[in-house]
């Protein structure tokens, strides 16, 4: 038990700590992202400005889901509904 907690544990740091990188190099670079992806004028600035908004909730977003993940293989399929239904909840 002591173990799985461990590992829990190192799954949502590594994952946040994955998404972290991940969310800083597309803001860095969300304007060349959304050239890439053929956006123009009005278009790419309302993408960018969607990026913007969105981007940071990855990290969270990734810990929750590793959180339930680890829920569910214990077999807390309700918890796990609730973990990711919160972050919904909250923000609305």
């Amino acid at each position: 038990m002591k173990k799985a907690r461990r590992q829990a544990g190192a799954a949502v740091v590594i994952a946040a700590s994955t998404l972290v990188v991940v969310a800083a190099l597309i803001v860095a670079f969300w304007h060349q992202l959304v050239g890439y992806a053929g956006a123009q004028g009005e278009t790419a600035r309302l993408a960018a400005r969607y990026l913007a908004i969105t981007i940071p909730s990855l990290v969270p977003m990734s810990a929750a889901l590793v959180m339930s993940g680890t829920l569910r293989a214990d077999g807390y399929g309700a918890k796990a509904m609730y973990i990711t239904l919160f972050p919904a909840w909250f923000c609305w």
